[in-house]
């Protein structure tokens, strides 16, 4: 594992780190997450403004985490629209050599 040079860490509590919604729980998990009511595809382009849906400023999955980057927590549950985003960014930050946990209850 390579050593940061940063700050601190992250905790990351049900990221939504894909605008896109390209991960398989966006439609496994749309009837039965308890705190979301569906898709925010809607919303997410109104955040977006007009810029890509996978700019990583947006949609930090896409990014680039082989420069220094914090070592990172992450939490999601089974029933959560987002735990595709906590799978794909654990895997990623690893791929990356990044020192990351990801805990799903």
């Amino acid at each position: 594992m390579k050593a940061c040079h940063c700050q601190g860490a992250l905790v990351l509590l049900s990221p939504e780190a894909d605008l896109t919604e390209s991960g398989d729980s966006f439609q496994v998990n749309q009837l039965v997450d308890v705190v979301l009511p569906g898709s925010l595809r809607e919303n997410n382009l109104l955040y977006a403004a007009g810029v890509e849906l996978t700019h990583p400023y947006l949609s930090p999955l896409f990014g680039d985490f082989t420069r220094d980057f914090p070592a990172t927590f992450i939490q999601s549950g089974t029933r959560d629209l987002f735990l595709s985003n906590a799978v794909r960014l654990h895997r990623a930050l690893r791929k990356a050599n990044v020192e990351a946990e990801l805990h799903v209850f």
